[in-house]
């Protein structure tokens, strides 16, 4: 591999960059879907520019998904993974949406899962 290789940024993910796509969060999902569905994860971003600092969000053929600060060092090592984002590109990952609490309340949460 070329040293500058790594330098250079270029898409790693396949998908329709030119979509529009509507931007929601976990509980948007879970309001207008339920929370038993099952979503295909197109790609994986940081948003540097939140206001609240890098913020994780996840592509899905509709959304572009906020999904919360407690994922954002998973999706960056997920990005950094080769043969995860090779899954992504052939569709074969996905979440799903749980609901917790914690000591700060109650929130959602994305379990990952293969899709077959």
């Amino acid at each position: 591999m070329n040293i500058l290789e790594k330098y250079n940024k270029k898409p790693v993910f396949n998908y329709d960059n030119q979509k529009v796509r509507e931007y929601i969060n976990l509980q948007g999902l879970v309001n207008k879907f339920g929370i038993d569905k099952q979503y295909e994860v197109q790609a994986l971003f940081i948003n540097t520019k939140s206001r609240f600092g890098d913020a994780p969000i996840i592509v899905t053929d509709d959304y572009m998904v906020n999904a919360p600060q407690h994922l954002l060092e998973t999706v960056k090592q997920m990005m950094q993974d080769a043969e995860l984002i090779e899954l992504i590109n052939d569709r074969k990952v996905g979440f799903k949406i749980y609901g917790y609490r914690g000591r700060n309340g109650s929130g959602y949460s994305v379990q990952w899962v293969e899709i077959k």
